[in-house]
């Protein structure tokens, strides 16, 4: 039960495929949504169809702009993974002795944040 809870409670994700859920959501957001869940192999797609063809509703126009946003999570994915396994080649000490650090400092509300990268 522990596991169902804390799955659901996961930025509002779920794992279910009940197209009931997007009953609500703007056309061009369950159409743009559809089309990048086609390009990304997301297994949302099939729920999103099936409120699209319950709602009736013409997503032609959106057509390009979600498969746009499929393929920039694709290429965001995969250079995510290549910089993933570029950092397993280099030891790490080269890693942290090489690396520049460069901080800042901004004021928020009454206090001073500074945050270095």
């Amino acid at each position: 039960m522990l596991v169902a809870i804390l799955l659901n409670s996961c930025g509002g994700m779920s794992f279910t495929q009940d197209p009931s859920r997007y009953a609500n959501t703007p056309p061009s957001q369950l159409c743009i949504d559809y089309y990048s869940a086609l390009v990304t192999g997301n297994f949302h797609a099939a729920p999103r169809r099936e409120m699209i063809e319950q709602r009736g509703i013409d997503c032609r126009p959106y057509k390009e702009e979600g498969i746009m946003k499929g393929e920039a999570s694709n290429e965001y994915y995969d250079n995510l993974k290549e910089n993933l396994e570029h950092l397993g080649n280099v030891p790490l000490a080269d890693k942290i002795r090489n690396r520049p650090i460069n901080c800042t400092t901004r004021t928020v509300g009454g206090y001073k944040r500074t945050s270095c990268m």
